[in-house]
C-alpha cells in the first residue's frame, strides 16, 4: 500500500497522518509490486495514446488519400467534359461551314442552272424567230382543235386540244425541266391564251396535260381543256401561234375520255 511522506521536525521523513489529503505531503512511497504496476499502467496508457495517435494518422492519411483521388478524379472528368465540349464545338462549327459551303454551291448551280435554261430559251426562240427573244415566253401554240368527247353514257362535251412547243430541248430529260414548264405555264403563258387554270372537267379550265417529246426537237405540252381559245394571238404576245388558222378549227370526231 501506498505511502504518503512528509518532513519531520529533524529533517526526516515520516509518515503523514492525513495521508494523501495531508498538506504537508512530500513524496508517495510505492511497494515494489505497486510501483510495478503504475509502471504497467502508464506504458499501457502510452501504447493506447500511441496506438491512437497512428490510428489517427492513416485515418488522416486515408481521408486526404481519398479526397485527392476525387479531386483527381473530378478534374479528369472536367478535362473530359471540356475536351469533349471542345470537340463539340469543332464539329458543329465544321458542319456550319460544310452547310455554308454546301448552301453556296447549291445556289450557285440553281443560278447555272437558271442562266443554262435562260440560255436554251433564247437560243430556241432565235432559232424560230420569236421575238423579243430575251422577253418572249418561248411557247408556241401548234395545233388547236375541238372535239366532242363523251363525258358518260348521255353526255358529251365539246373539249379542246391544244399542243403548245416550249423552249426547252428534248434531250433535257422530263425531270430537268417539267416543274420549270408547269412554272411558266400557271404563272404566265395560260393566261395569256385564254385558258383560266386548271379546274373540273366541266368548268372552262385545263383538266388532263402531259408532256412530249415534240417537233423540232423541243418539249411540247398537250392539253385537253374546255372553252374556247381565241382565234388569234391576245394578251402580252408572250405566246406565238405557229399559223394564223392554227386555233379555232371544230374537228367533228369523237373522243371517249380517258
Amino acid at each position: 500500500m501506498a505511502r504518503y511522506m512528509k518532513k519531520g521536525s529533524l529533517g526526516m521523513m515520516v509518515e503523514a497522518a492525513g495521508g494523501a489529503s495531508d498538506p504537508e505531503v512530500a513524496e508517495i512511497r510505492l511497494s515494489p509490486a505497486e510501483y510495478s504496476a503504475l509502471l504497467e499502467r502508464i506504458q499501457a496508457a502510452e501504447q493506447a495514446r500511441s496506438s491512437a495517435e497512428l490510428d489517427a494518422e492513416r485515418r488522416e492519411s486515408a481521408a486526404y488519400g481519398y479526397a485527392d483521388a476525387q479531386i483527381r478524379k473530378y478534374k479528369e472528368n472536367i478535362d473530359i467534359v471540356r475536351m469533349s465540349q471542345k470537340e463539340t464545338e469543332q464539329k458543329l462549327e465544321q458542319t456550319a461551314k460544310e452547310k455554308n459551303n454546301l448552301k453556296e454551291v447549291l445556289l450557285r448551280q440553281i443560278e447555272l442552272n437558271s442562266n443554262l435554261k435562260r440560255i436554251a430559251r433564247e437560243r430556241a426562240n432565235a432559232k424560230r424567230g420569236l421575238v423579243p427573244k430575251k422577253e418572249h415566253s418561248g411557247y408556241v401554240v401548234l395545233y388547236s382543235a375541238q372535239y366532242k368527247q363523251h363525258c358518260n353514257k348521255s353526255e358529251t362535251a365539246d373539249v379542246w386540244h391544244s399542243v403548245l412547243q416550249t423552249p426547252y430541248d428534248a434531250g433535257l430529260s422530263l425531270e430537268q425541266i417539267k416543274d420549270d414548264i408547269m412554272a411558266e405555264l400557271c404563272n404566265r403563258v395560260l393566261a395569256s391564251i385564254g385558258i383560266r387554270g386548271i379546274q373540273r372537267p366541266r368548268n372552262n379550265g385545263i383538266f388532263r396535260t402531259w408532256l412530249i417529246a415534240g417537233t423540232r426537237d423541243l418539249w411540247t405540252v398537250q392539253m385537253e381543256f374546255q372553252g374556247r381559245l381565241p382565234v388569234r394571238a391576245v394578251g402580252d404576245g408572250s405566246v406565238s401561234y405557229e399559223k394564223s388558222e392554227c386555233t379555232g378549227r371544230i374537228q367533228t370526231c369523237e373522243k371517249n375520255i380517258g
